[in-house]
């Protein structure tokens, strides 16, 4: 075999070895012509994104079941549940993750973030959102007053009727766990709990109006 053919034949194996190359890394990143960079559902319960990542940027799953976007000139991240059919909109600087099946998100603030695998929340806030399907025919003031019967009277600091997104909801403020506020929703016989926890009691006007604000931006679709 002369030089010539010998050349030509390790040309060829290097443009093989490059074109498999490029295949893998187009597929692993899976983008599309719009930035949007696509996931599975499996890598969504690991997701950990906030203002300093930037996979934040436009996330969506391959099912299309969330997208959680970063909108740079809001200064906000919205996290869009397609399943629940619901939107929540987050500041920037917060963090999303343990997505568990749909049913179940975790907002971090960036205090609370730096203890997420403390065994209590000490400082700062988390808000959790829980969808569960399938409430038919129910009462709203019948499903608060049950989900707080397991608790004392004591444990309840006060209750007020709000409204979210167009729907009656009923807003609860406990010392269950530190100092937690919980609102419930309806809404087309699924029942909604946003629940805020805040670490330390003395923050509870700060974050109690930061939660607040969360929630008068909550919405379904």
């Amino acid at each position: 075999m002369n030089k010539s053919k010998t050349t030509i034949i390790i040309l060829v194996i290097i443009i093989v070895i490059l074109g498999i190359g490029l295949y893998f890394s187009v597929t692993n990143t899976n983008s599309d012509a719009d930035g949007t960079k696509s996931v599975s559902n499996s890598d969504l319960s690991d997701l950990n994104i906030g203002k300093n990542d930037n996979s934040a940027i436009n996330i969506n799953t391959t099912g299309k079941s969330y997208s959680i976007d970063y909108d740079i000139d809001k200064e906000q991240i919205v996290f869009t549940n397609e399943i629940f059919a619901y939107r929540a909109i987050l500041p920037d600087d917060w963090s999303i993750d343990k997505i568990d099946d749909s049913m179940r998100v975790a907002f971090f603030d960036p205090v609370a973030k730096s203890q997420e695998f403390a065994s209590e929340l000490l400082q700062g806030m988390k808000i959790e959102i829980y969808a569960e399907a399938g409430i038919e025919d129910a009462i709203l003031p019948d499903v608060v007053a049950e989900q707080m019967s397991q608790y004392s009277a004591d444990e309840i600091i006060s209750q007020e009727n709000v409204v979210v997104s167009g729907e009656d909801a009923i807003k609860v403020i406990t010392d269950i766990m530190g100092y937690s506020i919980v609102t419930y929703v309806l809404h087309n016989d699924i029942l909604y709990t946003i629940v805020g926890y805040v670490g330390d009691t003395n923050d509870k006007e700060k974050y109690g109006a930061k939660y607040s604000e969360i929630v008068a931006k909550f919405e379904f679709l």
